[in-house]
């Protein structure tokens, strides 16, 4: 069989007069910009022995996943939590429609798109009692620092005032947007009035992230007085909340919210391997704000015979419509997850949001109990606690950590990672998924190993 011209590896002549054309030696030429010691040599670059046939590859990754523990998700109980994933959610997500389809850009020939993003504003714009609702963001970290930056260009200031134990993975993808445009963010620890105050008095300050629950489940009981301070202040409010939460709070346009921000992976989406989640930002109805919204607003019309028409009203943040004005660089859109949230939401109902809060809501309360009674650790804070609990334990947690592992449970997050003074304090995490049963659990092998 002849070469084929456009398969080189097959043809040493083919390869000798590419190299000719180009005018060099040996194609390692067209790699001189990387480092000669990090390119692999001849014999590294089949560390294995030899190239491997397609059934040994497969037999070689299958050998090496049977060493992975898998936790099953009521032994999880570290942040991020597990939650269920309707089986109808992955079924509609995975219609090629939807799976395949990516935002339109003509809007006119994707009605039942447009529709079902349509859908999910409104669902989102109710849970949150706020006004206006775009069509979804990368993850709620990405939308916490968007949401940041619509607040500075509406108010012309350059300073955001958030929790000194905000989410410390929102915490870094704020501060790196911050970083790009020479914002500053200033920390108050669990956001204590007469310090937020202080902070406010310069004038300087263009938002305010109220977390609710915060990162370690508390839910705050001065929602009213902390949005009061920083409108007297000439600031906004950015919210930031746990969906499943809203059955049971109140949600953050009942407060007086500018700026409502959250993850909506807990919406059905699933974890995913630590994968895509689920970026949802909101606002209360005001022009400017409104505005400076990233990414794309579906809104409901007339064609020109009277029918119902899906069409885009707003996109600011589209390069291909705004150019460098553009209220963001991201140009891309989480469109299948809106679709999931929104069959998740649709299934659920008011109703399920108010009965899966309470679960949550109850659950976190039993663990709480429960883990209050061992002589080994204490639990920390009063009031009230969804979905998360901090807990101080006695002995080095590290060793907890590793027994509770061996053990086959994933326990809680050790918060000295982020926070010096969280010195053997582990953040642990509950919800539907876990049982009466393996909550229990949970609090024996914490008993047996701390």
């Amino acid at each position: 069989m002849k070469a084929h011209p456009w398969m080189p590896n097959s043809s040493p002549e083919t390869v000798k007069r590419m190299l000719e054309k180009l005018g060099i030696k040996d194609p390692l030429e067209l790699f001189n910009d990387i480092p000669e010691q990090i390119i692999l040599d001849e014999q590294a670059v089949y560390p294995l022995g030899k190239p491997l046939a397609e059934w040994e590859v497969k037999e070689l990754v299958e050998s090496k996943l049977h060493k992975n523990k898998i936790y099953p998700p009521n032994r999880i109980f570290r942040p991020p939590c597990p939650h269920i994933t309707p089986a109808l959610v992955r079924h509609i997500m995975g219609r090629s429609e939807f799976y395949t389809a990516y935002t339109p850009y003509q809007p006119e020939i994707s009605q039942g798109l447009l529709q079902a993003f349509f859908e999910y504003q409104s669902m989102v714009a109710d849970l949150f009692d706020m006004d206006v609702v775009n069509a979804s963001h990368y993850d709620g970290a990405t939308a916490l620092a968007e949401s940041i930056l619509m607040s500075f260009r509406v108010k012309k200031k350059y300073r955001v005032i958030m929790d000194e134990y905000i989410d410390p993975s929102y915490r870094a993808v704020v501060e790196t947007y911050l970083y790009g445009i020479g914002g500053k963010a200033t920390y108050v620890r669990n956001l204590e009035e007469e310090r937020l105050k202080e902070e406010l008095e310069n004038g300087d300050v263009a938002a305010v992230v109220v977390d609710n629950p915060t990162f370690t489940g508390r839910l705050r009981e001065n929602l009213e007085s902390l949005v009061d301070i920083t409108h007297n202040h000439d600031a906004l409010v950015v919210s930031l909340v746990d969906p499943l939460s809203l059955g049971i709070i109140k949600p953050p346009g009942e407060y007086g919210s500018d700026i409502a921000v959250g993850e909506g992976r807990s919406l059905g989406l699933g974890l995913n391997y630590g994968g895509y989640g689920l970026g949802i930002i909101a606002a209360k109805w005001d022009s400017k704000l409104v505005r400076q919204m990233p990414g794309r607003i579906i809104g409901l019309g007339e064609d020109l015979d009277g029918n119902p028409a899906y069409l885009m009203i707003l996109q600011t943040r589209e390069q291909h419509i705004r150019r460098e004005r553009a209220t963001s660089n991201i140009t891309t859109n989480e469109a299948l997850t809106t679709i999931g949230a929104a069959v998740f939401m649709a299934l659920l109902g008011r109703n399920g949001f108010i009965e899966l809060g309470e679960s949550i809501l109850k659950k976190t309360a039993y663990l709480r109990m429960l883990l209050s009674k061992l002589d080994s650790a204490d639990v920390p804070g009063e009031g009230y606690y969804f979905g998360r609990t901090p807990v101080h334990f006695h002995k080095s947690y590290m060793t907890v950590e590793k027994e509770l592992l061996e053990k086959g449970f994933l326990p809680g997050l050790d918060l000295s990672r982020y926070w010096a003074d969280m010195k053997d304090k582990a953040l642990f995490c509950v919800s539907e998924v876990h049982s009466k049963k393996s909550i229990e659990e949970l609090v024996e092998r914490l008993e047996e190993v701390a």
